[in-house]
């Protein structure tokens, strides 16, 4: 919605301590934000932009994943909120705040051990949080802003707050990354350099390079035919 502020990316872990042998264990993220939870390489997760689109006045969607791979016997479970298909940037027209203004999340683990104890870690207010990080701003469709000189300072604590709506499995198809393009680099009639794919297409754009305290990066991604 016009004139509503956007809120900055924010960012909160909490500790898991593992000391003995176990079981398969599992993450299970219920939640209305976009959310990467990573124990460690969240990239190994196939499904992207989960839990995908619905109708969050209705519903909200959890999925459950196997994270017995990077389990130590130290971990942290480090969460991110963005504004993704709650409240950030959908449709045609870009509308924020569609389906509500608080980002929220519910977040469980489960460590069943060998013994056939088992532990069950939730979010709750001893879960550090923090909004000074890199990730300076982030939307589903507005792109990101990113400063690296940033460092997380983790000296708040997450707010428990109530829902409604009691979390149900999600059965939506979930997006999968298939195929990975190199762009041809070309320069338009105005002098504009433009990373060309050659089509359209939906995806994320990876840039690897070393950058300055001084340096700034902008991409723009755009859909024009007739940029030459």
């Amino acid at each position: 919605m016009p004139g509503i502020p956007r809120a900055m990316h924010s960012s909160m872990f909490g500790g898991v301590d593992v000391t003995a042998k176990t079981e398969p264990a599992r993450n299970a993220l219920p939640k209305i934000p976009t959310v990467i939870a990573c124990i460690i390489a969240p990239e190994d997760f196939e499904c992207c932009l989960a839990p995908g689109s619905t109708d969050y006045r209705k519903r909200l969607q959890y999925q459950t994943y196997d994270v017995t791979a990077y389990i130590r016997d130290i971990n942290k479970l480090k969460i991110g909120l963005a504004d993704g298909w709650y409240r950030g940037s959908i449709g045609c027209f870009g509308p924020t705040n569609v389906f509500g203004r608080q980002t929220k999340l519910l977040c469980q683990m489960e460590i069943a051990y060998t013994d056939g104890t088992k532990v069950v870690i939730s979010c709750d207010d001893s879960f550090a949080w923090s909004c000074d990080g890199p990730i300076r701003f982030a939307d589903l469709k507005d792109g990101e802003v990113i400063d690296a000189s940033c460092i997380p300072s983790y000296g708040g604590r997450a707010k428990v707050v109530s829902e409604k709506i009691t979390p149900s499995a999600s059965n939506n198809v979930f997006p999968k990354e298939h195929e990975v393009f190199e762009a041809r680099l070309i320069t338009t009639s105005k002098g504009d350099t433009v990373l060309d794919f050659g089509q359209n297409m939906a995806g994320f754009v990876a840039h690897i390079r070393s950058y300055g305290l001084d340096e700034n990066l902008e991409i723009v991604q755009a859909a024009q035919p007739t940029w030459i």
